[in-house]
């Protein structure tokens, strides 16, 4: 009996435990079928999910093997999860976060300069962000910026790391930061010099949050080997399948070399000795630090020197960079297509202009017929062409072949005339002179060959005057030119009064870019009157002579350089009876900056000058020196001294 009772009872606990396992685990499955199925059934069901829950305790607290133990975490993963930083404090989203930058790169300062100056992070402190995440995101971008920075100043094996942190938290958050790469080759990592924090909030309301960037940029790469193919030499489809990049396209768009018409083999072959063979020769001279902009530079240059020894649709197709990482050098292989090697001819107008001579536009030539093409010496025909006035818009490329010369050909030029006139008037204020009105009228083209033609009329109570100039190019090789000059004045000063005419005419000669000499023949007359004495007529005759020399950085507004003049003018007439003096003058110039470029300029400037040959009482007063005024001593009538 005993057996056949336990025998009962076991069989009962079994039926009730598999009962309330049922009730665990089908009951919930049934309830999940459908919102219709899970009414029904707790309308029909007798035991809540409370009374659920309670028996299914009871199982487990009755399981013989005793209840589930709690799970473990890894030690690691406990420690890690001890040392996180705590979160932010909540922001409220209503109002934008002010945040500031703080950048360090001991090792590397120029990084850290280089990025609060370019990077977004920066750039956008002046468009709101109301959240944290928001603020992430920037993080984000401002690391990808961090990183070319380094590639940039050629650190390619470090990293750079960004974490935003509330001020005056000092923790470890750069562990932990979202995006950071802390020893990949040149990961979202980043670093500055104690160039310090910037912060662009306002100076009243303290920021919300920091940003901390830290450089670890590791050691700076230099440069190694490099080499400059030519694709006509060498087989260029194993360089390109080793991992060289396409180049772009260049200025010229190249065109396949002309078979019929080659040009003489020394004139190439001298050429070709001139040719770049190793970045060192575009130079980039191996072991020094690889800057991208020094690279960039010197592979540009390498078009540059094809370009002006006889080549001008050279291009680069191909370059390929290598990093060496047991060396810490950066390779280059740079590929070039030289395609056709062309020599310069005559100057063509791609259509023809009936308001320019063709004679005006070979005098402007700066190239001999026959010699290797030459960019530079295109660009200064350009210049010349521009700086004419005459045209608005220049194009210059090799035209076609020129019979009987071999490999010649035109250089073909494409001109947009700009209007020849231009009218102009101003009222000033001189304080020599007081208010008056000034006016000009100019030709540019007065005759079809670039001859200018300017009128000039100043209206002053003391001073009228009415000036003629003209200017013929040309007339004596493409750097000397006519020059005529024609003058009635009428000024009454407290030194003199004087009404009196003027003609002058000679040769302007232009030497380089920094001398210029001039010569002319020049005769005046009129009368004048002296404050003590009656009026007077005079006539004289005269060969002023000049040079000037310029090393000013401009023409109307220099800032750096300097300027000088020196004029001899041997003078022959009659006034108060017969005269013949020598008269000389020097005047310098000396624009120093102080401040920057144009912040703070110290402008400096002497005048010297001596006459000869007779008293001062026995020439015309408009001949004789005088100072005064605010263009000479200041605090002193004009021509008071």
């Amino acid at each position: 009996m005993y057996s056949i009772a336990n025998a009962l009872e076991i069989a009962y606990n079994l039926t009730m435990r598999f009962y309330v396992l049922a009730l665990c685990f089908i009951l919930p499955a049934l309830v999940g079928c459908s919102a219709k199925q899970e009414a029904s059934f707790f309308a029909d069901a007798t035991i809540t999910g409370q009374q659920t829950e309670q028996a299914a305790d009871a199982l487990l607290a009755s399981d013989p093997n005793g209840p589930i133990p709690a799970p473990e975490l890894p030690p690691a993963l406990v420690q890690a999860a001890a040392s996180r930083p705590a979160p932010l404090a909540a922001q409220d989203n209503s109002r934008p976060l002010r945040y500031e930058i703080s950048c360090h790169a001991p090792d590397a300062p120029e990084l850290a300069a280089e990025f609060v100056n370019s990077s977004r992070l920066n750039r956008m402190q002046d468009i709101p962000v109301y959240t944290v995440t928001a603020l992430e995101q920037r993080l984000r971008a401002a690391l990808d910026d961090a990183r070319n920075i380094m590639h940039a100043y050629g650190y390619y094996a470090g990293s750079v790391t960004g974490w935003i942190r509330e001020p005056g938290d000092s923790g470890t958050e750069a562990q932990n930061a979202p995006g950071s790469q802390t020893g990949a080759p040149l990961g979202h990592n980043l670093q500055d010099e104690e160039s310090g924090a910037r912060d662009k909030a306002t100076p009243s309301a303290p920021p919300d949050l920091e940003v901390i960037i830290q450089f670890s940029p590791g050691p700076q790469y230099t440069i190694g080997k490099t080499q400059i193919i030519r694709t006509d030499q060498a087989d260029s489809r194993l360089i390109l399948s080793e991992g060289a990049q396409p180049a772009q396209n260049g200025r010229l768009a190249a065109t396949a070399p002309d078979q019929e018409n080659p040009a003489p083999a020394t004139l190439q072959a001298a050429s070709d000795a001139r040719l770049p063979r190793t970045l060192a020769a575009a130079g980039l001279e191996s072991g020094k630090p690889a800057l991208a902009a020094d690279v960039l530079q010197a592979v540009n240059r390498i078009t540059d020197i094809y370009h002006n020894n006889g080549y001008p649709f050279a291009e680069i197709t191909a370059t390929r960079y290598v990093l060496d990482n047991s060396t810490q050098q950066l390779e280059a292989t740079i590929m070039v297509s030289p395609s056709e090697y062309v020599l310069m001819g005559r100057p063509a107008l791609k259509d023809n202009i009936d308001s320019i001579s063709q004679d005006y536009i070979t005098y402007l030539q700066t190239w001999e017929n026959g010699e290797p093409w030459n960019q530079e010496k295109i660009e200064e025909f350009r210049n010349a062409l521009r700086s004419s006035g005459l045209f608005s818009d220049i194009g210059i490329e090799p035209g076609s072949i020129e019979p009987g010369r071999p490999g010649e050909r035109t250089v073909l030029t494409s001109l947009t005339e700009a209007p020849f006139r231009t009218v102009g008037a101003s009222v000033r204020y001189d304080t020599s002179f007081g208010p008056g009105l000034q006016s000009f009228w100019e030709h540019r083209n007065f005759t079809g060959n670039g001859d200018r033609l300017r009128l000039e009329l100043s209206l002053w109570e003391e001073l009228q005057d009415l000036t003629v100039h003209y200017r013929r190019p040309f007339i004596l090789g493409r750097d000397v030119d006519f020059i005529a000059l024609g003058e009635a004045i009428h000024q009454d000063t407290d030194a003199y009064r004087l009404e009196a005419a003027k003609l002058a005419g000679g040769l302007d000669w232009r030497v380089n870019r920094h001398w210029n000499v001039a010569a002319q023949g020049s005769v005046e007359g009129g009368w004048i009157k002296d404050p003590d004495e009656t009026k007077k007529e005079y006539i004289m005759y005269g060969l002023p002579l000049s040079a000037s020399f310029s090393s000013a950085n401009s023409l109307l507004d220099a800032t750096r350089g300097g300027r000088a003049m020196f004029s001899l003018a041997p003078y022959t007439g009659t006034y108060r009876g017969n005269f013949s003096i020598l008269r000389s003058r020097l005047d310098l110039q000396r624009f120093i900056p102080l401040i920057g470029e144009d912040t703070l300029l110290l402008a400096l400037r002497a005048s010297m000058g001596f006459m000869e040959g007779a008293d001062a009482p026995d020439v015309p007063p408009s001949v004789r020196f005088y100072c005064g005024g605010g263009g000479s001593v200041r605090g002193y009538e004009y021509q008071s001294l």
